[in-house]
């Protein structure tokens, strides 16, 4: 699959989702960038938490500005299930903009592959599944052909500088851990 094929699923599969309700909108990509904070100084105050909700009015996925990506990293550890089935398409979208040639920047990129990597321990696990398992068959097909994408993407990497083993291994461990969990295991150096 290519890259512009692969975004377009994404857009297919995730067109319509929303981060909640007017009502009930769920928590903001600025705000769950803010309980990152928490975790390691104050936590942010009421006050903090709604300035930080009105900077985001998005109520479409593909609304969500790339520069909130790139400055809220940490925020995709902190959503609701529901604002992370949200987020995650922009997620998805953002990593494979950075992760293209000539620079191939894979931060976010190794960010993103670790909230789709279900690991053994059995408290995160708990935290995990309900998103994953929020998503419908096209999502989650999606999000399998991403992981695909990156394996492959560093495959040829590897090939050609011998670096992106760790896009590589975290790709297939994605995959292997909920995504697949028949794939091989991955390839050592």
């Amino acid at each position: 699959m290519d890259r512009a094929t692969l975004r377009l699923e994404i857009h297919q599969a995730f067109a319509g989702t929303r981060r909640g309700t007017r009502r009930a909108p769920g928590e903001s990509i600025h705000q769950a960038q803010l309980c990152d904070r928490g975790m390691s100084s104050a936590p942010a105050s009421a006050a903090e938490w709604r300035r930080a909700g009105r900077q985001d009015t998005e109520m479409d996925w593909t609304e969500v500005p790339g520069e909130s990506v790139d400055a809220c990293d940490a925020a995709l550890s902190f959503f609701s299930p529901t604002s992370w089935r949200f987020y995650l398409p922009a997620y998805l979208c953002r990593s494979l903009f950075h992760f293209s040639a000539p620079d191939f920047e894979t931060d976010m990129l190794d960010a993103v592959i670790f909230q789709l990597t279900l690991p053994d321990d059995p408290v995160i696990r708990a935290y995990l599944l309900p998103r994953y398992r929020l998503l419908d068959a096209a999502q989650r097909q999606a999000v399998t052909h991403f992981l695909e994408f990156v394996e492959q993407e560093s495959l040829m990497l590897i090939e050609s500088t011998n670096s992106y083993w760790g896009a590589y291994d975290n790709a297939k461990a994605a995959l292997r851990s909920y995504w697949q969990p028949d794939a091989p295991a991955p390839r050592s150096r």
